[in-house]
């Protein structure tokens, strides 16, 4: 039997980390990913307004995993109640103990998060400021 290809891991990861069971019948999934090489040690959290992000404490902030096979795509997915406004910055962490390195440049990124989630993909500072939602 032929081992599986990676379009097919990263399909079946993509699928299991942003299309997950929800929390709560009103919560939504909301993704990030980041594309940023980092140094070994180091990481990123998605800091924001809600208590899901942390309240804006990094060390409180869920830390984004590293993608399968990537040195450079990050992904988090996280639930948050549809019709949530959320403002949010991806701060640079020392990866073991979340201690904040650099936050994002510029003003607060934001999404009002809809009924059926959504993936918003971030661009870190100095390869310009940026936030798509999809």
């Amino acid at each position: 039997m032929a081992a599986p290809s990676r379009s097919l891991l990263a399909a079946l990861f993509f699928t299991a980390t942003f299309i997950a069971p929800l929390i709560t019948s009103d919560a939504a999934t909301v993704g990030f990913v980041l594309n940023y090489k980092l140094v070994y040690g180091n990481g990123f959290v998605i800091a924001g307004n809600t208590s899901t992000l942390g309240n804006w404490t990094p060390e409180d902030a869920p830390l984004m995993q590293l993608a399968t096979g990537s040195e450079s795509y990050w992904l988090l997915s996280v639930a948050i109640a549809s019709g949530t406004y959320v403002e949010y910055k991806p701060v640079k962490v020392l990866y073991d103990t979340k201690q904040p390195l650099q936050w994002y440049n510029g003003a607060n990124l934001n999404v009002t998060v809809p009924e059926n989630g959504t993936t918003v993909y971030i661009t870190w500072n100095g390869s310009g400021l940026s936030s798509v939602v999809a």
